[in-house]
């Protein structure tokens, strides 16, 4: 961590904390610059650090993974960006079934979250613990900012060197970003992309932000066929830039096959490919909707126990009746409708509880009233994520 940099508390540092002393490994997963590295030298000061972003240490790794492996004599080795070397998680396993220590002595990160978690469970099942860190949220940025200036990760998204660094022209990192994404990790993922073509799919995804996807429409905005479009977002998807959110049906088969809505995983990113670079912009663009929803979408998935691969789904019946997000628990429903709105009015809430056929539900409408607390209205409560936690309001 550069010394002009202020450090964060991030809220998963006790997970990590403790999940090392339940298995011998731990893989942390997340989109680069998400603080990962630095998050976990910080945890683990006297560890050793190697990054296969160094061309030679992968080299050596890829050669000889095994004795790559042996010749560590520390206690604990954190090993950086492992999607670049698949073959150590084989021999992982053999060096922990010769001598299966507990707490972990191997600490493994890589921002290519589903080609990781496809290694780990195939050759270390049993033996790993998978985490996943987002970018900053609210949470972990609140109680360093005035309430105005909250407002902020809104347009500028939760990437820590955004708000470490004093002066950081947000602009420019951004672009940065996104051009070593498309450049470096891509390569490694689709067979020489069109990277003009492939900066006109990404802004194609952004105005479709919380939209149902589209392949037919994406790939005519961009210029390229409907089956390159749904190969670039699943890259997008198993890179941890975009999610995809299911529908909810009561037929769980059902959700495999209806077309599921588009989010990006951080704010800064989808207002950067959208221009958007300050909260008056962002009130006066006719996205300012999606951005708003896009941001609870955010705020729900960094909540303990939530997920979009298990209970976080929308909602959208034949006759059109929706709610934006849906958490599915086993005695009731919780409904949430993101408004960019101080005041919002009716909100879909009743409707969809209906149509669903339940009266086990709680409502919840996301929005941007100005003041702290919890504001219950007639089928719902109303909050504002900036200003008040939801996690403060949402048990599993």
């Amino acid at each position: 961590m550069h010394n002009i940099m202020k450090w964060f508390y991030r809220t998963i540092s006790e997970t990590i904390l403790n999940q090392v002393n339940s298995r011998p490994v731990l893989l942390l997963t997340g989109i680069r610059q998400s603080g990962k590295s630095a998050l976990l030298q910080k945890l683990f000061p006297d560890a050793r650090y190697i990054t296969f972003d160094h061309y030679q240490n992968s080299e050596t790794a890829l050669n000889n993974p095994s004795a790559f492996l042996n010749s560590f004599t520390e206690e604990r080795i954190i090993l950086d960006e492992v999607q670049y070397v698949p073959e150590l998680f084989r021999e992982l396993k053999i060096i922990i079934d010769k001598d299966r220590v507990i707490p972990a002595r191997w600490i493994l990160t890589g921002s290519q979250k589903f080609v990781l978690l496809e290694s780990a469970r195939e050759s270390l099942a049993g033996r790993i613990s998978l985490l996943e860190l987002n970018t900053m949220g609210t949470n972990e940025l609140r109680d360093y900012f005035k309430p105005d200036n909250i407002q902020e990760i809104l347009w500028k998204g939760g990437f820590p060197e955004t708000w470490a660094i004093p002066g950081i022209n947000i602009q420019l990192y951004l672009d940065d970003y996104i051009t070593t994404y498309l450049e470096k990790d891509l390569r490694s993922i689709i067979q020489t992309p069109n990277l003009r073509d492939f900066h006109r799919f990404l802004r194609a995804c952004a105005v479709r932000t919380g939209a149902l996807v589209n392949f037919t429409e994406m790939a005519r905005d961009t210029g390229i066929s409907p089956n390159t479009a749904k190969s670039w977002l699943n890259t997008l998807v198993r890179s941890g830039i975009i999610t995809l959110l299911e529908p909810w049906f009561r037929n769980i088969s059902k959700r495999l096959t209806k077309t599921p809505k588009l989010y990006f995983n951080d704010q800064g990113l989808l207002c950067r490919l959208l221009n958007i670079e300050n909260i008056d912009q962002l009130s006066a663009n006719h996205h300012s909707g999606a951005v708003w929803e896009n941001f609870v979408f955010n705020e729900l998935i960094r909540i303990y126990g939530i997920s979009s691969e298990r209970n976080l789904f929308f909602y959208r019946d034949h006759n059109q009746v929706e709610v934006d997000f849906l958490i599915e628990k086993t005695e009731e429903v919780i409904l949430i409708e993101a408004k960019f709105a101080e005041r919002p009015g009716r909100t879909n809430i009743k409707k969809a509880a209906a149509s669903i056929g339940t009266a086990d539900f709680k409502g919840i409408c996301t929005c941007r009233v100005p003041e702290k607390g919890v504001f219950q209205t007639e089928t719902s409560v109303m909050i504002n994520p900036l200003l008040e936690p939801l996690s403060g309001i949402i048990s599993l």
